[in-house]
């Protein structure tokens, strides 16, 4: 993976971004960074709004703030992913009020990544098998993205 060089995307461009928001779709789990942007929807059925920066992850991994896992990909798994539900709902809550900016960021040449933000909370993905299969993508709305594997 490469560091961060000046103009080029890398996940080190959400450095002083706000975690904004964690969803999903399915069991993919999708964490916003960054400022509000709207689009058109494809469909032609309105706009959306989203954060500019979108990390979508379909490996392991967990967001933890201090010693506690807040929620996990595990969480995806239970009960239809009502488990996943109820602890973003939670942490959504708390980044609206807290607006945590994004403070340092690892990537290791397996693909983990490390995100550290304010308030002691960390994301962290760990792909867990050799399969090329995509693990995460981070994407900067209508622009450039960077995935692993690549």
């Amino acid at each position: 993976m490469p560091e961060d060089r000046g103009d080029e995307f890398t996940p080190h461009t959400c450095v002083g971004q706000p975690f904004a928001d964690i969803g999903r779709t399915g069991r993919m789990a999708i964490l916003g960074f960054g400022e509000p942007v709207s689009w058109e929807a494809p469909s032609g059925a309105g706009s959306l709004t989203g954060s500019r920066y979108a990390l979508h992850v379909s490996c392991p991994f967990r967001v933890t703030q201090g010693t506690r896992i807040v929620v996990g990909s595990e969480d995806l798994r239970r009960a239809g992913g009502a488990s996943f539900d109820r602890g973003a709902a939670a942490l959504d809550g708390y980044l609206a009020r807290v607006a945590p900016l994004v403070e340092a960021v690892r990537v290791a040449p397996t693909g983990d990544l490390r995100i550290d933000i304010q308030h002691g909370i960390a994301v962290e993905v760990f792909p867990a098998t050799p399969s090329r299969a995509e693990a995460w993508r981070l994407l900067e709305r209508f622009g450039t993205h960077v995935a692993f594997p690549a």
